[in-house]
This record gives structure tokens, C-alpha cells and sequence, in this order.
């Protein structure tokens, strides 16, 4: 929401006053709507050549928290209004007006962003550092053309900038050019091979374009600097699972919810890996994790069943089997597993009555399964019927 001028003006000489006096609380909140750490600023202002203080330097830095607060909250009319009031109290301050010219950037005033570019360069700052500021504002409008000619700019003058590469290579997977953001992700890797962050940017880029071994090699590699990036060990194992090699999955899995005990999404993977490796016990223990984080489980619900069964827990089967075929989801092989149960316990035309909803509900390869098992019924009804015969004579 926007402030109206008056009142925003009111405010800023109220922080101003505490600024000054040497009080800190307060001014390094963001306003009310604004939420610290939504979107980062992303603004090159360290590379000025002559970043001329403002006389009270708490001052400047309470008014530049204020920006970048609004920054943060995407109200970016309120954080010119605030960088605008920052150049006019100190004009020779040039990250003031590289604020400024990002802000006015962020509302398409390109005029008004141009000319504060202008001004910040004529106080010291860097070309390139004001391009790169340039570029980032035109990424987040949508404008890839324009930030990537600024980007291309920051490389001819100096070749080896990963932020630069980084970023080029960032438009080009999002627009799906993929061949040349891994160029570009390369040649940053070239530079930085230790960084783990183009490591992780290009792992996707060759997932993205079917490459899932490159792609693995690219998460191990990127383990291997930085053994606790969650991410890279959470798209490690979804592309194991993706391949359908379990057991590789199992490894990145395990670290991940090590590291992130409440992540559900994790849990949900590694129940499903020990599921299809036959690990029944194991991934009970994951889904009950899922459920006690309340994470979605629809999809699980028939594995998680068949779990509790295998581990001897008849009731709680039966109770997420009956709460599955409330839901809808997997209903061939809810009801296939509550045939099962029925056929287990001798009550075969309670099991063919079970068995025929699940051919009903005509969900393969279920319904298949639950017509197969309907004609085994009455051979079996009638084996226990002799049974008992010969038991009584």
C-alpha cells in the first residue's frame, strides 16, 4: 500500500530524529505490510570508486533501510519517495541515487532511472556496478532483452564476471535457452569452480533439457563443496527417483530431512524410495512422519495402508483405507488391499464384494488384480468348506 506523501514525509523525519539521537529501535523494521527477506534488493553498491558519506552517516543509513524495506515489500513508488528524499538531503551521496535510479526503474520511469544512473556514475560510482543494477531491475519486469544487453556490456569490459555470467545464464534457462545458459554457466565455472551456487544453476539447466546424468554428476560435484545445500541433495533425489534407482535415492534423501526435519516434501520421497524397495517398515516411518507434518499424503495413501498391513497393524489400515476411497484417490488398490484383508480373514464374499469395487473403479494395473482375485474366491470358500468338513469328522 502506498503511503500518502504527507505522511510518509511525517514518518521519515520521526526516523531521521531517532537516527540522529543515536537510537536504534525501530528504524531497521520494514513498514507495516512489509515482509524483511520476501525479495532481495540485489543492488550493486559496493563497487564506488568515491561513495561520499553523508555528514550523519546513522541518518543516511536509517533512510536507505527504509528503501530497501520497500524494496522488499515490491511497493516501489514508496521506496522512490524514499530515495528521492535521500538524494535531496545528500546530493553527493552516490548510492542514494543508484537507489533511486532502481527505484524509478521498478515504476518504468526509464527517463528518471537513466538520469539518477547518470548522476550516481557523475559521484563515483562504477559503470558497471550502475549496469549491473540496471539489468537486475529489467530482469525482475520481464524485460530479458534489455538486461541481458546490459549484462553483455559488464562482460566486454570485464570478461571474468561471474555475477554477470550468473545472471545471463539465469534469462536464458528461464526463457529456455538452454545451450547458451550452459555456455554461460561454464564459463562462470571456469572462473569460480568452487562455487557451488553455478554448480547448482547448471545441474538444472542439463536436467531441464533431458541431460539427468550430466545432471547428477553436476549435484555430486556440488555436494562435494558444499555437503549441506539442501536443494541440491533435494533435486539429487528426485532425479534418482525420477530413474527409478531407489536405492541411489536414499543416501541425498536421508541427509535432506537430517538437515530439514520439517520438510514433509522430503519425507514424502523417502517413504516412497523405501516403499518401492520393498522397505515396508522404514517407510511407514517416513509416511508417519508426513502425516504428523501434516503434508499431503492423497497420492500415498494405498502404500501407506498396504505398510500398516505388512507390519501387522490391521485397524490403522483399514482407517486410511476407508479414508482414501472417501477422497477418491487410488480406489482400485484401497479396495484391492481391503480384499485382502477380508480374504486373510476367511470372509470371502465380503472379499469378492470388495474385489468387484475395485474392478468398478477400473484403475489399472488394480482392477486387473481385483478381477483375478474374484475368481480365486470361490476355489478358496470352498477349500476352507472341506476343511472344515474333514475337521469335523
Amino acid at each position: 500500500m502506498r503511503i500518502p506523501s504527507l505522511v510518509f514525509k511525517a514518518i521519515l523525519h520521526v526516523v531521521l530524529g531517532a537516527a540522529l539521537l543515536g537510537g536504534s529501535a525501530g528504524f531497521l523494521l520494514p513498514p507495516a505490510g512489509a515482509s524483511a527477506g520476501t525479495e532481495s534488493t540485489n543492488i550493486h553498491t559496493n563497487g564506488l570508486a568515491t561513495d561520499e558519506k553523508p555528514e550523519f552517516s546513522a541518518e543516511a543509513g536509517a533512510v536507505v533501510s527504509m528503501v530497501e524495506s520497500y524494496l522488499r515489500a515490491q511497493d516501489y513508488v514508496s521506496a522512490g519517495e524514499a530515495a528521492l528524499l535521500l538524494t535531496q538531503l545528500y546530493p553527493t551521496y552516490a548510492k542514494g541515487w543508484l537507489l533511486l535510479g532502481h527505484c524509478l526503474s521498478m515504476t518504468l520511469d526509464f527517463t528518471g532511472s537513466n538520469d539518477a544512473y547518470g548522476k550516481a556514475m557523475e559521484l563515483g560510482a562504477e559503470r558497471n556496478a550502475v549496469l549491473s543494477t540496471q539489468a537486475y531491475a529489467f530482469m525482475q519486469m520481464g524485460y530479458y532483452e534489455e538486461a541481458k544487453s546490459r549484462y553483455r556490456s559488464i562482460l566486454d569490459s570485464n570478461p571474468g564476471d561471474v555475477e554477470a555470467l550468473k545472471q545471463l545464464g539465469t534469462i536464458d534457462a528461464e526463457t529456455g535457452n538452454f545451450d547458451d545458459a550452459v555456455l554461460s554457466y561454464q564459463k562462470a565455472m571456469e572462473i569460480a569452480p568452487a562455487d557451488a551456487s553455478v554448480v547448482l544453476a547448471l545441474a538444472k539447466v542439463e536436467a531441464s533439457r533431458g541431460d539427468d546424468g550430466k545432471a547428477k554428476e553436476l549435484l555430486e560435484k556440488g555436494l562435494f563443496l558444499e555437503p549441506g545445500n539442501t536443494e541440491m541433495l533435494g533435486k539429487l533425489g528426485l532425479l534418482y527417483m525420477e530413474d527409478k534407482n531407489y536405492k541411489a535415492a536414499l543416501e541425498p534423501l536421508k541427509r535432506l530431512t537430517a538437515l530439514e526435519p520439517d520438510n514433509a516434501t522430503a519425507y514424502r520421497s523417502l517413504g516412497a524410495a523405501y516403499y518401492q524397495l520393498g522397505e515396508k517398515e522404514n517407510a511407514l516411518d517416513a509416511f508417519e512422519k508426513v502425516r504428523q507434518l501434516d503434508g499431503s499424503m492423497d497420492d500415498l495413501l494405498a502404500p501407506l495402508a498396504d505398510c500398516y498391513l505388512a507390519t501387522g497393524r490391521r485397524p490403522e489400515a483399514l482407517g486410511v483405507i476407508q479414508e482414501g476411497i472417501e477422497k477418491g484417490s487410488q480406489r482400485s488398490w484401497l479396495y484391492s488391499l481391503w480384499g485382502n484383508v477380508l480374504e486373510e480373514s476367511k470372509n470371502y464374499d465380503g472379499a469378492i464384494e470388495k474385489y468387484s469395487e475395485a474392478v468398478r473403479a477400473d484403475e489399472v494395473p488394480w482392477s486387473e488384480y481385483a478381477r483375478k482375485q474374484i475368481a480365486r474366491q470361490p476355489t478358496l470358500k470352498k477349500r476352507e468348506g472341506m476343511m472344515a468338513s474333514q475337521m469335523l469328522e
